[in-house]
């Protein structure tokens, strides 16, 4: 029997400094049938000539420039890598992580014996170089399975899906594809595409990936207010609830997560996108979702003010 090949695609820009590490951590996996194929997004370091020496090494490398028709952005190099690949599986990694050197023959093992459709993994962060890491044995202590049943788990970040943190069965993802259009919450959108599609799959609290982070991180970016990647995240947040809905999956339960995504951004769009799906909800259940809104966007704001004004008069008067 053919043991089937897994592949890995690795959008890259400007990482010449960090990327070695990386790819080692690949191509050294316990499984070994894999193709790697690396998609470089306009890089203007030296990433183009570190990674050309691997591909002169290791056949099972191969390194493609971003076409220039399509956006600039990890998305399209994602799609587009996913596009010339040739595997049974598919997992997407970063290009200033580590995965686990056995993280491929786990993911692989586990889905082979629960005929899943994917396996969901946990992650690490470390800080700086990969010596700031300690990679130990993995356990796996539970599996547990998942459906569309945990999609409100997954949507709510109860379960994180991250995007190198899964390994797919190629035939589930079908035509579907990252957005080109969102920087941010990007991988957030297109998994919970695919599990609203009715997948089932695997989850195991095994960490089998280490996430580097620096302050040119994506995340590092959202956290610093970064106009782009915040009006990425609210793009995201229209187009998980328009999938919703058209898939009759938009509850009230998932309206009220929503609502707070919404007051935690900041931005209306988020709510004005919800209330324009959400019609067959009932009338009473719409009702409490406008008061959460108004009452947390609107008057809790200005009791906050209010007692901060009180606060401030005390201590005048000390």
């Amino acid at each position: 029997m053919k043991t089937p090949l897994i592949s890995i695609i690795m959008p890259t820009y400007d990482r010449g400094d960090l990327i070695s590490e990386s790819i080692d951590a690949i191509i050294n996996q316990s499984y070994n049938n894999l193709e790697f194929i690396i998609v470089d997004d306009g890089s203007k370091d030296d990433t183009i000539n570190v990674v050309t020496e691997y591909t002169q090494a290791d056949k099972r490398i191969k390194f493609f420039e971003r076409p220039k028709n399509r956006p600039k952005g990890a998305n399209a190099c994602r799609n587009y890598g996913l596009e010339l690949s040739t595997g049974d599986f598919i997992i997407w990694a970063d290009s200033d992580d580590i995965m686990h050197p056995k993280c491929l023959e786990i993911c692989f093992r586990l889905i082979n014996e629960h005929s899943s459709d994917f396996c969901r993994f946990s992650k690490a962060v470390f800080f700086g170089s990969n010596h700031n890491y300690l990679i130990s044995e993995p356990v796996v202590n539970a599996v547990i399975p998942l459906d569309i049943d945990n999609l409100y788990d997954m949507i709510s970040n109860t379960i994180p899906f991250n995007t190198c943190t899964v390994l797919w069965n190629r035939e589930v993802i079908g035509k579907e594809r990252f957005s080109e259009v969102i920087l941010y919450g990007d991988e957030w959108e297109f998994f919970s595409r695919l599990l609203s599609n009715g997948l089932e799959g695997i989850s195991i609290d095994s960490v089998l990936y280490y996430v580097r982070k620096h302050e040119n991180s994506t995340t590092g970016e959202f956290w610093s207010n970064d106009k782009i990647r915040r009006n990425s995240k609210v793009k995201a947040n229209e187009l998980v609830i328009e999938n919703l809905k058209d898939k009759d999956l938009l509850n009230y339960k998932m309206a009220r997560y929503f609502i707070g995504s919404s007051l935690f951004l900041k931005d209306k769009k988020v709510y004005s996108v919800l209330i324009e799906n959400i019609e067959h909800l009932g009338f009473i259940q719409k009702m409490k979702l406008n008061i959460r809104y108004h009452f947390n966007f609107l008057i809790r704001p200005l009791y906050k003010a209010k007692r901060a004004v009180i606060k401030k008069i005390g201590r005048n008067n000390e």
